[in-house]
């Protein structure tokens, strides 16, 4: 019924863009005929093309890392979800946090956050010296000082665009040491429109860049604020 909808729609914009450009051309200017015809075709698609042009530049000017503090010799940070991977993915010698892969489960294809540590409670990435391999100790106090912090409640910045501000924070005090934002365009009135009636579902936008590049910033923001120590074996005690 939707997909239908929106057919009849997208027909009738058609049928009356084509029957505004043939009423400029017999009764306007030729120039300003074709000015028109160009603006009903393109007006559709002004926002999506003007908003992706300002999120390049939104990224560029205001979403570059601000480094506060640069701390050396840091073995470990507290992160929002821990796995074995959780080390080698963000170059410390532990990560820590609330949840990991136990507390969530698979609905529908989806993985649906079920359960977590008491608050207080954490579990710890590291290195198990007698097995080499990365294991994950549960209920156990935090000993890493610095968290890194995603804000969940997405702001948003203007009708058209949403920011999300990415930081590192001391665990005790909440100081911040480094942030960035990264930018969401929530897409042109158009694209949102098609996208509500097709099978695609709502149309989620267009970010600052991949989940690869958001990825790589936040390594290099981690990494100039909170130095990793030398990652070795023995190392059980963390900054």
């Amino acid at each position: 019924m939707g997909g239908l909808a929106i057919l009849i729609i997208i027909i009738a914009y058609i049928w009356s863009a084509i029957a505004i450009s043939k009423w400029a051309r017999r009764h306007l200017a030729r120039r300003t005929a074709l000015a028109i015809s160009l603006t009903v075709f393109l007006l559709p698609f002004v926002d999506a093309v003007a908003g992706r042009m300002i999120l390049k530049a939104k990224c560029g000017w205001q979403g570059s890392i601000t480094i506060l503090e640069s701390i050396p010799d840091v073995k470990g940070i507290g992160v929002d979800y821990v796995s074995t991977d959780g080390p080698s993915y963000y170059g410390y010698q532990f990560v820590e946090g609330q949840f990991n892969e136990d507390d969530y489960e698979r609905r529908l294809g989806n993985y649906t956050r079920r359960f977590g540590s008491p608050p207080g409670i954490y579990k710890r990435a590291e290195l198990d010296p007698a097995s080499g391999q990365i294991k994950i100790k549960s209920d156990i106090g935090p000993k890493a000082l610095y968290l890194l912090m995603e804000d969940s409640a997405q702001r948003q910045d203007s009708f058209y665009f949403i920011k999300q501000r990415i930081s590192v924070n001391e665990r005790l005090t909440g100081r911040e040491i480094a942030f960035f934002h990264w930018f969401r365009f929530r897409g042109g009135w158009a694209e949102r429109f098609l996208a509500a009636f097709t099978d695609a579902g709502s149309f989620q936008g267009v970010w600052c860049g991949s989940y690869k590049e958001e990825h790589e910033k936040i390594i290099a923001m981690l990494h100039s604020a909170l130095r990793p120590a030398p990652i070795t074996p023995s190392s059980e005690q963390g900054r």
